[in-house]
């Protein structure tokens, strides 16, 4: 039999050593934090996920699977096959790692959203992702705005609507109508404008160019225009003088006939934009275009939290909105307005006077699934007045309506 004799050193160093292990351990935990999401890095894309709902992401090589609150990769393609070996993680110290397809997998408690931002359609442009870190998608979707500013500016002379107001294109004489040919995207705006200016019984109309020109929100002239010049412009609004053909042909009967697609641009490129993203396996992202938001999926799982602006403030919000996937448009007296003599001018205008809209309302609100709607109800809406939009919200359950009035109370 052999006695172990320890002496008092021997004793020290096994506690020095035994605390050191302790404190490993403790370290280990404290690091060892469980994740919120899931970050894959393909190499050519960055995408992040909720780790608390279940999934399957296909990507090229490899299989991750996240369920039950961990990941890991099923299915590979690279011949050693170590990823899959390195089995499931769950919190923020673990990867797995596939060498051959240049995959990362970790677990992170942090969400940054990737975003850009820019200046299009005489507002403030912002477009965010929370699911993905690719750049080159959000770049590609301001080249889409800065495409749709060169189709459909009523303003800018270089634009294509621009053109063809001041029947700048070139002529093609069809059955003797004199006709323009215009690019895709500029038809399927028209003819869509079209069809809302019908649907509304002329309260929004996109042919009231002639008038909205006479009017200067946004280039610090108040000055009035004349009343006689709104009188003679309002003669040259008429839809049913716009004529679209095949081939992209479209006439215009009235020579001073100018269309507007103010009420309706942003709204309608929100929605393209928002297609875009989703080709591109965007699922979580906010879509900025001014007063015009438009929401792909949700926050990672909650739902986004949108504010609703307090008019003539300058970030003060009245109330909020918890909602995802849907679009949320704002139209108001406060956006671009002058004053002058005392009185406010604001930049919707009645189809019927050519003056701005005079009612009880300070802005209006619409929740929908469809930007373009929004942007439409929103206009069609505010010139409706409060009572009537709030029939239009009680007979159509897809839409829901904020309205604001003009002493600022949120109406029920």
């Amino acid at each position: 039999m052999f006695i172990t004799i320890m002496k008092k050193r021997d004793y020290l160093i096994i506690i020095s050593i035994t605390t050191l292990l302790l404190l490993a351990i403790l370290l280990t935990k404290k690091t060892s934090v469980q994740g919120r999401y899931v970050k894959i890095n393909s190499g050519s894309k960055v995408m992040l996920y909720p780790i608390d709902i279940d999934r399957t992401i296909e990507l090229d090589g490899n299989t991750v699977v996240i369920n039950g609150g961990h990941v890991y990769v099923s299915e590979a393609t690279c011949p050693d096959k170590l990823c899959m070996s390195m089995g499931e993680i769950n919190s923020t110290d673990e990867q797995i790692v596939c060498l051959p397809h240049k995959l990362v997998v970790e677990v992170t408690d942090e969400l940054v959203p990737t975003s850009v931002n820019g200046f299009y359609f005489d507002t403030y442009v912002e477009l965010t992702m929370f699911d993905s870190e690719d750049t080159d998608i959000l770049n590609g979707a301001m080249d889409i705005c800065a495409g749709y500013e060169l189709i459909c500016s009523s303003t800018d002379i270089n634009s294509e609507l621009y053109k063809l107001n001041h029947r700048l294109l070139p002529e093609t004489n069809k059955n003797g109508i004199i006709c323009y040919q215009i690019s895709d995207e500029l038809y399927d705006m028209i003819s869509t404008g079209l069809e809302l200016s019908k649907q509304s019984n002329g309260k929004f109309n996109i042919a009231l160019g002639a008038v909205t020109s006479l009017w200067d929100f946004t280039g610090g002239d108040s000055s009035l225009p004349e009343k006689k010049d709104i009188t003679e412009a309002l003669l040259h609004t008429d839809i049913n003088d716009i004529s679209l053909y095949g081939d992209n042909m479209i006439s215009i009967a009235d020579d001073r006939l100018m269309i507007d697609l103010g009420g309706m641009a942003k709204g309608y490129i929100a929605d393209v934009i928002k297609d875009y993203l989703k080709e591109r396996n965007v699922n979580s992202a906010i879509i900025s275009l001014g007063h015009n938001i438009n929401l792909i999926g949700d926050k990672l799982g909650d739902d986004f939290t949108v504010g609703i602006k307090k008019p003539f403030t300058n970030n003060e919000i009245i109330t909020t909105v918890k909602i995802k996937d849907k679009s949320v448009v704002t139209s108001g007296i406060y956006e671009r307005y002058f004053e002058s003599d005392g009185r406010l001018y604001h930049h919707i205008l009645s189809p019927t006077t050519g003056y701005p809209v005079d009612n009880d309302l300070s802005s209006i609100t619409i929740i929908s699934d469809s930007s373009l709607m929004g942007d439409y109800l929103s206009t069609y809406l505010f010139i409706l007045g409060s009572e009537d939009a709030e029939k239009y919200n009680a007979e159509n359950d897809d839409i829901d309506i904020i309205r604001i009035d003009k002493e600022i109370r949120l109406l029920d």
